[in-house]
């Protein structure tokens, strides 16, 4: 066979092979390709610096050309800008030398560029990567540890893996499995993704990581090989720790404050209740005003169901044209800023009913801004009839003391005078009209005598029966009808009686001492402070104690305080006439109790009423 005949066979080949190839001279011009390159080629027929320059190349031309010129061939992925195909393209030379002709091999590579270009990528990244990337093969041998991997380990770049196991780092095993059966279970079934504690070798340091193993089929050697890959979650862990924690303490304030807002809605509910019950059920009468006096609500207080009619009538029109005046004058100060409350006293009218009543109005500020006033009204009529009473039986007793002082001066005379009548009647038997006038006169006399009496009698009056009273009711019963006068000196009063304590005396007598004894303590209190009442038991006697913060007792004074006429008061507040004690103990006396009055330990009075307890 002659040459050309060989060179048209080699040629006949290459045009039937599956491999598009293009043969140039040595000016790099196209002499022959094959009918596949002419068909995945575009401008095959251009010289080949214009096909590259045509084609996307993954690497810069000049490298082609330098390596063409160093090494005799070349390599590169190309791809046409219309095509997606990827094609691998080989450049050789066909002769050493220089002007030599260049052959051009193209291959489809589209599948092995793309694992080439990702072999890249996931080579870089396992290095890069923070996370621990690690493969051992069937015995658990490590055979390849990234950097990540190594530094949980504990080993440097240069440390050989030779020797080094699985479960030298996974002592306690993984996820709570053996090694063993941790690699099982990623070959039968698949990756085992877990959290686990993995160990320094190089001080026994324990890192908190999370963990994915899975089992490889080895394609060339048969068998398996596993790879893991692992991330460090202490600083996870422990913020989740930090976050629970933060979690629990906010779930037990949010239960606490739950519970406080629970209570405080509970209070809320239950000091609404209080409240509208000890308003509806108030014996005093409760009015709510706006600025200018109009009632906009009242409970049934004193006057009952009628109360309803006071609703938008102005509170004025309640009261006599004095006490309106006076009264509307308060008023006006007090929704004018000027006073915060006023107390004063005066009557209230209503459906031609007049009562003596005790006003205490207060200045309420609206969400707006203007000013309200709310008025608690208390009904003294009957105190004011009491106070009458006692003033009455006071002067009485005053009366009646000095009928006692005039008797016992007027009665040792009559009875000289009687003597001597008699004597003189026994010396004048023998003249009738003489007996006579002394017989008159022995009449009159005896009559005087009885009427001296009878004077005795206005100062010790009869006291009633002896029955089974209770003391703290009879003394908070002598409150209510000295709570006006408290209110008006600014004295608080308190009782403290834990338990109900008795005594069989004449209420009235116990009455008026304890009425006499609280008025004294109240006279004695300056403004702002607080009078003390007591009752215990002790022994079998039924003790009262009424502590007032006053100026106490001179002791000057302490030897004629039970005195009649002697008084004290009008060196602070009040008048008097000097009975009240001296009645009282009196009284006291008579019940078969006894009266003290004292200096307290921290300043003021201690009187101190001691009666016979007993068990009612």
């Amino acid at each position: 066979m002659s040459d050309n005949e060989s060179a048209t066979a080699i040629l006949d080949l290459l045009g039937s092979a599956r491999l598009a190839i293009v043969l140039y001279d040595s000016n790099s011009e196209p002499v022959f390709s094959t009918c596949l390159a002419e068909k995945v080629l575009i401008h095959v027929n251009c010289s080949l610096d214009a096909l590259l320059d045509r084609l996307m190349l993954d690497r810069p031309q000049e490298g082609l050309w330098y390596d063409l010129r160093e090494t005799g061939t070349t390599s590169c992925y190309a791809c046409h800008p219309a095509e997606e195909v990827i094609y691998e393209l080989q450049v050789s030379r066909g002769l050493s030398g220089a002007g030599t002709p260049l052959v051009l091999i193209a291959e489809e590579a589209t599948d092995e560029y793309w694992r080439e270009r990702f072999r890249g990528f996931l080579d870089e990244q396992r290095e890069r990567t923070p996370d621990g990337v690690a493969i051992a093969d069937e015995n658990q041998r490590v055979i390849y540890a990234n950097p990540g991997m190594r530094r949980l380990i504990g080993l440097g770049p240069a440390d050989s893996l030779e020797g080094l196991r699985v479960e030298d780092a996974h002592e306690d095993g993984i996820g709570g499995l053996p090694v063993d059966e941790a690699f099982r279970l990623a070959r039968d079934q698949g990756p085992y993704y877990t959290e686990a504690v993995i160990k320094s070798l190089r001080g026994g340091k324990l890192t908190t990581i999370s963990q994915m193993l899975m089992a490889h089929r080895d394609p060339w050697q048969g068998g398996v090989f596993y790879s893991t890959t692992v991330r460090d979650i202490s600083d996870l862990k422990q913020t989740q720790r930090e976050l629970d924690d933060a979690c629990r303490r906010l779930d037990t304030l949010l239960a606490e404050r739950t519970r406080e807002l629970s209570r405080a809605s509970e209070q809320a509910e239950y000091s609404q209740e209080v409240w509208r019950s000890l308003v509806d059920n108030n014996r005093d009468l409760v009015l709510f005003t706006c600025r200018r006096g109009e009632i906009r609500f009242s409970n049934k207080g004193f006057i009952g169901h009628d109360s309803l009619e006071l609703l938008d009538r102005n509170v004025i029109e309640l009261l006599p044209e004095e006490d309106g005046r006076r009264i509307w004058h308060e008023y006006e100060r007090l929704i004018q800023g000027e006073i915060d409350h006023f107390t004063t006293e005066g009557i209230l009218e209503f459906r031609q009913r007049r009562w003596y009543c005790i006003f205490l109005v207060n200045r309420v500020q609206q969400r707006d801004g203007s000013h309200a006033a709310t008025w608690l009204i208390a009904d003294l009529s009957d105190e004011k009839r009491l106070r009458e009473q006692v003033n009455a039986h006071e002067q009485m007793a005053a009366t009646g003391r000095m009928a006692a002082r005039v008797a016992h001066e007027i009665n040792n005379p009559l009875a000289a005078i009687n003597s001597s009548l008699e004597l003189v009647r026994m010396d004048v038997t023998d003249r009738t009209d003489a007996v006579e006038y002394l017989t008159l006169m022995k009449s009159e006399l005896n009559r005087v005598s009885e009427i001296v009496r009878q004077m005795y009698g206005l100062y010790r009056p009869a006291q009633g029966q002896p029955r089974c009273l209770s003391v703290p009711q009879l003394i908070r019963e002598c409150l209510v009808l000295l709570r006006s006068d408290a209110s008006a000196r600014d004295v608080s009063m308190d009782v403290d009686a834990p338990q109900d304590i008795h005594a069989v005396v004449p209420e009235p007598s116990l009455r008026q001492v304890l009425y006499n004894t609280i008025i004294n303590a109240l006279d004695a209190s300056p403004a702002g402070e607080k009078i003390a009442i007591s009752v215990v038991r002790e022994e079998a006697e039924a003790v009262v104690r009424i502590v007032d913060q006053g100026p106490g007792i001179d002791p000057e004074h302490a030897r004629r305080i039970f005195e009649p006429f002697f008084t004290t008061k009008d060196t602070y507040s009040g008048q008097g006439l000097g009975l009240g004690l001296p009645v009282s103990a009196s009284l006291v006396t008579e019940m078969g109790g006894s009266l003290q009055l004292k200096p307290a330990e921290q300043g003021g009075s201690v009187c101190e009423l001691r009666l016979p307890g007993a068990d009612c």
